[in-house]
């Protein structure tokens, strides 16, 4: 049998260095500066998370796969992109509508009963990564892997029974691709690679056209990663000139993403926080503490702000239940009928006999950092996990890791 390397020099064509340029960009723009070493603009996780959330935006559902095995980091790559999600702030240029995300790590127990487990979520924009799911999809037999499916199929509705349109990111971490049977295959539009060896790059050979961009790309792939790990440096084009060279984890490894229209490398450092770490610490409070702050800074509306964002994560207890049969008919009408939502403001602000405001609602920023601020000093430091337990449903498990305070 033929090496890695033999393979991939006989049939790699020597004209694809360009990796500074891709097709789905109208011109190269760069290298710039990124964790202090020279890249192309290309090659940075920002690109892969526009494309991710561009796509969302318009189908309130993108799912990826993360394929790569013990060690190659898998998590790293997950928690980095989590990380620019939700500490990026879009500009008008970029064009883009970024949710407040819920994120949740999840499991092999999770997947099996996605249903269940999509049920017990905050009814709000959610990112949900599944890790390392490799042996739980080869267990099940062939009926639960349809009803999992199925349920991956209608995790949107399941979110939003009324509308399906809440958002939702769904990463599946893998030891391999082809554990991935075709029909998920097909929820998982994106893949992502952190590794070429002998076995994915057969599995490549018979995924890809030999003859499309993404093939001879995850093939170039495949010399970079042998790099990577045995010379424990790689090099890649950032220009038409410039060939950078980097050390492997000084800061980056790279991945080659491949998406709907384009096929590239993404360098990824190790970023994370408390929000996207995948053990992260909860910032605890007690029930009576948050019923006071409410009471401080926004008597009158508080309570009442309280109760719905409660309703809306699913304890329809509450709101009073002539509220909330209204509020499920408003939400049939609005999902299945079409109307101008604008004169349909006009109406209700002329039935209430009150002037329609001209501009939209004043945030006051400073007064809700400082009520954040005050709450969180209040906060005890816990590890937050969902689990399922057998016969159960899925609970919020919070174990006191300290009783240090938050700063």
């Amino acid at each position: 049998m033929p090496s890695l390397l033999e393979i991939t020099e006989e049939i790699e064509p020597k004209n694809i260095d360009n990796d500074y340029d891709d097709e789905a960009s109208p011109k190269y723009i760069g290298p710039i500066t990124y964790k202090g070493q020279t890249v192309s603009i290309l090659h940075t996780p920002k690109r892969l998370v526009k494309t991710l959330l561009t796509y969302l935006e318009l189908t309130y559902y993108v799912g990826a796969a993360i394929i790569a095995p013990m060690g190659h980091g898998k998590n790293t790559f997950v928690t980095t992109l989590l990380h620019i999600i939700h500490t990026w702030e879009p500009t008008k240029e970029d064009g883009i509508l970024k949710p407040d995300f819920n994120i949740v790590w999840a499991g092999p127990e999770e997947f099996k009963r996605q249903t269940e487990f999509y049920n017990n979520l905050p009814k709000r924009p959610t990112i949900i990564i599944y890790d390392d799911i490799s042996g739980a999809i080869q267990q099940m037999p062939e009926g639960e892997q349809n009803k999992c499916f199925e349920s991956l199929t209608q995790i949107r509705h399941i979110l939003d029974p009324q509308r399906g349109k809440i958002p939702v990111m769904v990463f599946c971490i893998f030891h391999y691709s082809k554990v991935v049977p075709k029909e998920f295959r097909a929820q998982l539009p994106y893949k992502i690679y952190l590794s070429m060896g002998d076995e994915e790059q057969t599995n490549v050979k018979q995924t890809f056209d030999k003859k499309s961009r993404a093939y001879r790309k995850l093939m170039r792939f495949s010399k970079i990663y042998q790099s990577e790990m045995e010379k424990k440096k790689f090099s890649l084009r950032v220009s038409k000139n410039m060939i950078i060279t980097y050390d492997t984890n000084k800061p980056f490894r790279v991945a080659c993403a491949v998406t709907l229209n384009w096929t590239n490398f993404i360098l990824y450092p190790e970023e994370n926080c408390a929000m996207c770490a995948k053990h992260k610490p909860t910032a605890y409070v007690k029930p009576d503490t948050i019923i006071e702050s409410v009471r401080k800074y926004h008597s009158g509306f508080g309570w009442q702000a309280l109760r719905e964002e409660l309703y809306d994560q699913g304890y329809y207890e509450a709101i009073n239940p002539k509220l909330h049969l209204a509020r499920q008919y408003v939400r049939k009408v609005m999902a299945e009928l079409v109307t101008d939502k604008n004169k349909l403001m006009d109406k209700i602000f002329e039935y209430t006999k009150q002037k329609r405001p001209t501009r939209h609602p004043y945030t006051k920023h400073k007064l809700i950092d400082k009520a954040l601020t005050e709450l969180k000093s209040k906060a005890i430091r816990k590890e937050r996990k969902i689990i399922i337990k057998p016969e159960q449903h899925i609970v919020d498990v919070l174990t006191e890791s300290a009783m240090s305070m938050f700063d």
